[in-house]
């Protein structure tokens, strides 16, 4: 490093620029960091430039100062100290990567990935770059990014409502290009219009500024609808009950996606045989098109009450007495051998009676059969649950009669 002062400042051959103003200017030390930076430091008299934001490319007549610099004027007439930071030069420029974003359009529930190059244009190598990926929100996985050309690395430890990842470009030479890739989950519950990636970066320690509109990157994002129509129907215990149900892209946006529907009933409800999805449990939505599916449902039949064995209010036990009074009547008048068997007789009727009691004790008797479906109101809830992460439910209403 060679230093001429107060007119010239060589380092390493690499760039050359002025430093001084109109009046006494005087180095003393000069130094160079490991991002080829240098520092020099000394004193002046000259008054200072009008104050600017790097890089500065107006014409500088006084001594060159910055935006942020500690003193900005002279303060009094002797000589006044200064440091000053000569930085490399580097012409870094960020664009959107060719075919970015991955893919078009973005599935609610699924990552989508925004790419961008940053480029250094040279003529110096470019250290310390900083690179924020500005995410969007809500979202319901956390944004991440990744270095994935030029050496860096990603702080993805999102926190405090936090809305940009910093991500750090350790070196690039001179006609390099590094990729950051940004990745987005848009979220299923709703599902937003859209996602937007931007960005800022600073070069060199220096100020931070906005990447370039051109650099900025959208992707519109698609979902499935489910719906049921109708979505009541009422049967007769023992009735088949369907409901026709169409999956569709949402807004008409094309959607690539496998959904399996599942179903559950509140309460729970009899059925003879699992309520099944025709054509079948799975649909494949490829494009704009929607695909229709009937869920059945079939009801049991409640059993009917049989009516009494006998169908008549008396009962036949109560005709013996009858027969007892008959045998009575013969025995009036009869002799003392006939009376004895009249009264064995009678003693037999009597037994036959008491056996024969129990049924005069009701006059119906029912037949247990197993429970049909019972009356009532029943919510169908069917869910989609697709291959995107997305899901999504309808519900339905079955009355049974």
């Amino acid at each position: 490093v060679a230093l001429v002062f107060p007119s010239v400042i060589v380092t390493d051959g690499d760039y050359v620029t002025y430093l001084g103003g109109s009046a006494l200017d005087n180095g003393t030390g000069i130094a160079l960091d490991s991002s080829n930076n240098t520092y020099v430091a000394g004193t002046t008299l000259s008054p200072p430039s009008t104050p600017c934001s790097p890089p500065c490319t107006s014409l500088i007549t006084g001594f060159p100062i910055t935006t942020n610099a500690y003193q900005p004027a002279l303060a009094g007439s002797n000589p006044n100290a200064f440091v000053t930071v000569l930085g490399s030069s580097s012409d870094v420029v960020v664009t959107a990567a060719s075919g970015s974003p991955i893919p078009i359009p973005a599935n609610a529930g699924v990552g989508a990935t925004f790419s961008f190059n940053v480029t250094n244009n040279g003529p110096n190598p470019a250290t310390n770059i900083t690179f924020n990926a500005n995410i969007p929100t809500p979202y319901s996985v956390a944004p991440t990014a990744n270095v994935l050309t030029g050496g860096g690395s990603c702080d993805n430890n999102l926190s405090g409502g936090q809305t940009y990842i910093p991500c750090h470009i350790f070196n690039l030479n001179a006609g390099a290009t590094a990729v950051v890739q940004v990745v987005v989950t848009p979220p299923t519950q709703p599902p937003p219009p859209q996602i937007s990636v931007s960005c800022s970066f600073s070069v060199n320690n220096g100020p931070t500024t906005s990447c370039p509109s051109a650099a900025d990157q959208t992707d519109n994002v698609v979902d499935f609808t489910i719906n049921a129509n109708p979505s009541s129907v009422t049967v007769t215990n023992g009735d088949l009950a369907s409901f026709s149900i169409t999956l569709a892209p949402l807004l008409g946006e094309s959607y690539n996606g496998t959904i399996t529907l599942t179903q559950s009933s509140l309460p729970s409800i009899v059925t003879s045989t699992t309520p099944t999805f025709l054509p079948s449990a799975t649909v494949q939505l490829d494009g704009t098109g929607a695909q229709g599916v009937t869920l059945n449902i079939q009801t049991v039949a409640r059993p009917v009450s049989t009516g009494s064995l006998f169908r008549r209010t008396s009962c036949y036990a109560t005709w013996l007495p009858l027969g007892g009074l008959s045998l009575a009547g013969l025995g009036i008048g009869a002799g003392r051998k006939r009376r004895r068997w009249i009264a064995g007789a009678l003693l037999g009727l009597v037994a036959g009676l008491l056996l024969l009691q129990p049924a005069c004790s009701s006059n119906s008797s029912n037949v247990a059969t197993s429970q049909g479906t019972a009356a009532g109101k029943y919510t169908i809830t069917v869910t989609g649950s697709s291959s995107t992460n997305a899901s999504h439910q309808t519900l339905l209403t079955l009355f049974v009669q």
